[in-house]
C-alpha cells in the first residue's frame, strides 16, 4: 500500500469509524480485564496456542493436522462458549447494572444511595456486627450475604422469608444453635462444662418442682376448682417433667460425641418399664398409678444415661446431693397426701430445697441479668 493510498483512507475516516474503534478497543480491553481476574485465562493461552499450531500447520502444508485442527475449529466457538460460561454471564451480569453505570457516568443515585435506606441500612449493619460477635463469643457459625447489585431473589425463593428488621434477636434466633452444640466445640475442660452446667439445672429444677407441688393444691383450688381432686396428679408429673429435661440433658452428651444409639437403647428400656408399670399399678391404684409409673420408668433412663455416659464423660453428678434433694421431694409429696395438717411441713421442706440449691439458682439469675443488661446497653 503506497502512502497515497494511506492518505486517501485518512481523507474517508470519519467520527463514526473513531467511535467504532473506540468500542472494539474497550470490548478488548474489558475482555481481557475479565480474562486475567479469572481461570479463564489459563484457558484462553491454550485457545490461542491451538490456533498458533493450526496457522503454522495450515503455512507448512501438513494435511492431517491442518484437517483434524479444522475438524475441531468447527465446534470452536460452541466449546468456547461452554468453557467461558461463567465468565460470560458474570460479563453479562455486570452490564445489566444500569444502575451502577448511571452513576458512574451521570451521577446518578442508585437504589442503594437512597437516603431514606441509610437509616436502616446502619441499624442493620450494627445489628450483623454485634450478632458476628456474639457468634464469635459462642463459637457459633453463621453465613450472611447481603444483596448489593447482584439480584438474588432466585436465592431467595429457595428459602423461607422472614419479613423482619434486622437485628441482633433475629439473627441470634436464626444462627444460634442449642447450648449442647455449642459445647461440640468446648474441647477444653469439657467435663466441667458439663458439671456445672448440670449442677445449674439440676439445681433450678429441684426448686421449681418443690415451689410447684407446694402451690398445686391452691393453684387448682383457684383456677380448676372443678377439677380439684386432679392435684393428685400434679406432684409426680411435676417429677416426670423434671427427669425428663435432665435425660435430654445426657442426651446432649450423646450428640456430642455421635453416640445415638445409647439414646435409642436407654428409652427403649425406659418404655419397657413403662408398659409394664403402668399394667401393674392401674390395675393396683387406677388412672393415678400411670404417674408413679412414668416417675419409675424415667428414673430408670436417667440411671442408665447417667451410667452409660460415664464412659464418654466424666460428668460430676453429685450423688448424695441428688439424693437429698430427691428424697426432700418425695418427702413432700408424701406429706401433702397423707397428712390433714400437711401446710407447715410441706413449706418448710420447700425452703430447705430452695436453700439446699440457692448458691446455684443465684449464680444463674445473676448471668441472666448480666446479659439482659448487656443486651439492653447494646
Amino acid at each position: 500500500m503506497t502512502l497515497n493510498a494511506i492518505i486517501a483512507n485518512f481523507q474517508t475516516f470519519k467520527i463514526v469509524d473513531l467511535l467504532d474503534i473506540i468500542i472494539i478497543a474497550f470490548l478488548i480491553y474489558q475482555l481481557l480485564g475479565i480474562i486475567n481476574r479469572t481461570r479463564a485465562g489459563q484457558l484462553a493461552k491454550g485457545a490461542l496456542l491451538v490456533m498458533v499450531v493450526y496457522l503454522v500447520a495450515n503455512t507448512l502444508n501438513m494435511r492431517t493436522v491442518t484437517w483434524l485442527l479444522n475438524s475441531l475449529l468447527q465446534v470452536g466457538l460452541l466449546t468456547l462458549v461452554v468453557l467461558f460460561q461463567p465468565e460470560i454471564r458474570r460479563a453479562l451480569e455486570r452490564m445489566g447494572q444500569t444502575d451502577q453505570w448511571a452513576s458512574k457516568l451521570f451521577n446518578v443515585k442508585g437504589r442503594y444511595n437512597d437516603p431514606s435506606l441509610k437509616g436502616a441500612w446502619r441499624s442493620a449493619i450494627i445489628a450483623i456486627c454485634d450478632a458476628a460477635e456474639r457468634f464469635s463469643e459462642t463459637k457459633t457459625g453463621a453465613l450472611i450475604v447481603l444483596e448489593r447489585h447482584t439480584n438474588l431473589s432466585e436465592i431467595v425463593r429457595t428459602g423461607t422469608p422472614v419479613n423482619s428488621a434486622v437485628n441482633l434477636e433475629v439473627l441470634g434466633s436464626i444462627f444460634y444453635e442449642a447450648w449442647q452444640l455449642s459445647a461440640v466445640t468446648e474441647e477444653t475442660d469439657r467435663q466441667a462444662f458439663f458439671s456445672k452446667i448440670f449442677r445449674v439445672y439440676a439445681s433450678v429444677l429441684f426448686c421449681c418442682v418443690a415451689g410447684i407441688i407446694m402451690l398445686c393444691q391452691l393453684l387448682m383450688r383457684v383456677f380448676k376448682a372443678e377439677y380439684f381432686d386432679a392435684w393428685t396428679f400434679v406432684p409426680f408429673l411435676t417429677l416426670c417433667s423434671m427427669l425428663t429435661c435432665l435425660n435430654q440433658f445426657l442426651n446432649s452428651v450423646y450428640v456430642v460425641y455421635k453416640r445415638s444409639t445409647g439414646s435409642l437403647f436407654t428409652m427403649l428400656a425406659g418404655a419397657v418399664l413403662n408398659l409394664i408399670l403402668n399394667y401393674l399399678l392401674i390395675l393396683q391404684w387406677g388412672p393415678w398409678g400411670v404417674t408413679p409409673a412414668s416417675f419409675l420408668s424415667l428414673m430408670l433412663v436417667f440411671l442408665l444415661r447417667a451410667y452409660s455416659t460415664r464412659g464418654l464423660l466424666e460428668i460430676d453428678f453429685h450423688p448424695a446431693w441428688l439424693v437429698l434433694n430427691l428424697a426432700l421431694v418425695l418427702a413432700e409429696i408424701w406429706c401433702m397426701m397423707n397428712l390433714t395438717h400437711w401446710v407447715l411441713p410441706v413449706v418448710g421442706i420447700t425452703a430447705v430445697v430452695c436453700v439446699l440449691n440457692i448458691r446455684e439458682v443465684l449464680s444463674m439469675l445473676d448471668t441472666l441479668i448480666g446479659k439482659f443488661l448487656k443486651k439492653r446497653k447494646s
